[in-house]
């Protein structure tokens, strides 16, 4: 397959496109940003994803795609829901416009986590009206859009991405030095092999939904092993000792 993959220059972007390689497919990488680390044979193009005709360009020639690019809550909030929104419509309208046979969107578990009944439960409020949450689920709604007009689509819910080899954060802090994450942790290696089992394991008719947390209540809450099992992977990378008593 040849793969457009937005957000291609974060951690996510840059593994993912070198395990694309390596399996065979070939890849169109799209990041306003550029890419620390270029592979040959990759075509980059540096655009906003708000672009709707850039992306639909981009796009033209690929026949599946992974959209990872997002922004996150310690940007402005015109920025979160711009970036976000219209950035999920124009990837899937690109999608649908050039066919593309397999789509995943990297979307969150942490927000859809229900609201805490206990007001002291710090770990599992979602806050009300955070722009992020709306952002991220507003995402799922235009993939379910396009797929009602015959676009196959896996959603798949990552907890906070962490690097999983050496247990520190995407930017190199040590996870023993940070509080636990709302909704749990998932390693960049096990991301990585979600999205290339998700896209390549795509139907014709395919909308599903799946989790993917490394922690013991991860599993439990989320559901973790029917992804598992349906995608056809095990989680190599597990957080639960990093789990405070009262989240377990």
């Amino acid at each position: 397959m040849k793969v457009f993959v937005t957000g291609s220059s974060s951690a996510i972007g840059t593994s993912l496109l070198a395990a694309l390689q390596a399996r065979g497919h070939g890849a169109v990488a799209f990041d306003p940003q550029p890419s620390s680390h270029p592979l040959h044979g990759v075509a980059y193009f540096r655009d906003d994803v708000r672009d709707v005709d850039a992306v639909d360009r981009a796009a033209a020639g690929c026949d599946a795609g992974i959209h990872l690019a997002v922004r996150a809550n310690d940007h402005n909030a015109t920025e979160v829901m711009t970036v976000n929104v219209l950035g999920a419509y124009a990837f899937f309208r690109a999608a649908q416009r050039h066919g593309f046979r397999s789509v995943v969107l990297a979307s969150s578990a942490p927000v859809h986590l229900p609201s805490a009944s206990n007001d002291n439960d710090d770990l599992l409020r979602t806050d009300a009206g955070d722009t992020y949450d709306l952002s991220k689920k507003l995402q799922e709604v235009i993939a379910q859009d396009f797929h009602t007009h015959g676009l196959p689509v896996i959603c798949l819910r990552f907890g906070h991405v962490v690097r999983g080899a050496n247990e520190t954060t995407l930017a190199g802090a040590p996870l023993d030095h940070l509080p636990y994450c709302r909704g749990g942790w998932v390693a960049l290696e096990d991301v990585v092999a979600g999205c290339l089992a998700a896209l390549e394991s795509a139907g014709p008719r395919t909308f599903e939904v799946y989790n993917l947390v490394g922690s013991r209540s991860g599993r439990d809450r989320f559901n973790v092993a029917e992804a598992e099992q349906r995608l056809g992977i095990r989680l190599a990378y597990d957080f639960s000792r990093h789990e405070p008593e009262n989240e377990l």
